[in-house]
């Protein structure tokens, strides 16, 4: 009995494995040699794009989120009448493959409408590339929807501008689009820019150096991702030699910038306390006259450069108009506003570089957590 159950086993088996694999990527059609034949026969309105694949090929592997990707573009832009993408396993399918001169993986070939013969495709194999090509080549008008980016794209004319700015800190990442150490650090390097799109010395940048060689050859860049940090007031870069996850990038510019970031894009517990300032606090927490002081700071915070300074001058007028209760009340009016995440990102900002003023005089520096979730503010 236990060998009739193992050779079904294996039979199974070899019945599944036998089966050529069914991609199911989205906005690409999995063709059969059956499937394309019904389909491909001569009598097609559409263009195809078909890739002949293997499902071990590393190539091929890179192909097929740029692949659906492109696909599934075509059919958000109403294009999926004019033309196709598709794939065929010609790993399982061999004398299929080899009726259309495959003899490599990936190897696309174009099956224009009403021609049952392959043309090669000799375009590119990223995502813009495909859609460029395939608008070119069949006059469809395909695009891709792109959330807006944090990341700062340079290039040989804005380069300057902003990575040598005197006033601005700069982290530049020199990449490749073809670099898969790149393209994995992507989401996190976008995920850090947006974390400081409101810090305007602070900013987060990129740039195409295998398009834009002679800047990467200015910076020595011999590799990619290639990770360089221009300080203010500095011509010469600094190598980024620390950890490449969010967590790291954001410790390194809070540090290089001088602000208190969290990796979420929200200001920590010491944002907004000015160090020349902490004097003044020290004297309301130790009974000093607040019409003095209101004095004292309004003079100290009028060609401060921090904006946080005008905070305090205000905060410091309030207490001394309402009282000291007006710290409490006001910080229980802020940690609302904060928490229900529907103020704008530079209100938020200021919001909480005065909660922590206030706690600061209370002599707490405990941080309010703004409301989970609200990332568009």
């Amino acid at each position: 009995m236990l060998s009739l159950k193992l050779a079904l086993c294996l039979i199974l088996s070899l019945i599944l494995s036998s089966h050529a694999e069914v991609f199911g990527l989205d906005g690409v059609t999995d063709f059969s040699p059956e499937e394309f034949d019904a389909t491909i026969d001569g009598t097609h309105t559409k263009n195809w794009v078909v890739a002949f694949v293997a499902p071990w090929c590393g190539h091929c592997k890179t192909l097929k989120p740029v692949w659906s990707e492109v696909g599934v573009a075509i059919a958000a832009t109403g294009q999926d009448d004019k033309v196709g993408l598709a794939l065929v396993d010609a790993d399982e399918h061999r004398d299929f493959g080899i009726k259309y001169d495959v003899t490599g993986f990936p190897t696309i070939k174009m099956f224009k409408a009403g021609s049952t013969e392959a043309e090669p495709y000799n375009g590119p194999r990223d995502v813009d590339g495909v859609v460029k090509f395939l608008n070119d080549e069949f006059g469809t008008n395909i695009f891709i929807k792109k959330a807006p980016k944090s990341v700062v794209e340079l290039d040989e004319d804005s380069f300057d501008g902003v990575a040598l700015d005197s006033t601005k800190n700069v982290l530049v990442e020199f990449y490749a689009p073809w670099c898969g150490h790149c393209k994995n650090l992507a989401p996190v390097y976008e995920k850090v820019a947006k974390a400081y799109r409101n810090e305007g010395n602070c900013v987060i940048a990129a740039i195409d150096a295998s398009t834009h060689k002679s800047i990467g050859s200015r910076y020595e860049v011999t590799g990619f991702p290639a990770l360089k940090f221009f300080g203010a007031g500095t011509t010469e870069p600094e190598d980024y030699s620390t950890g490449r996850d969010a967590d790291s990038f954001v410790k390194f510019m809070n540090e290089k910038c001088g602000v208190d970031r969290t990796i979420d894009g929200k200001l920590g517990a010491t944002a907004g306390i000015i160090e020349e300032f902490n004097s003044f606090v020290g004297s309301y927490n130790a009974g000093d006259s607040i019409s003095e002081l209101v004095e004292k700071v309004a003079q100290s915070a009028k060609d401060h450069a921090e904006p946080a300074a005008q905070l305090y001058a205000k905060i410091f007028n309030k207490i001394k108009e309402k009282g000291s209760a007006y710290i409490e009340k006001e910080k229980a009016r802020l940690t609302k506003m904060i928490a229900d995440g529907k103020a704008k990102a530079d209100k938020l900002d200021m919001f909480t570089q005065k909660y922590n003023i206030l706690s600061a005089l209370t002599g707490t520096s405990e941080p309010v957590v703004p409301a989970a979730g609200k990332e568009e503010l």
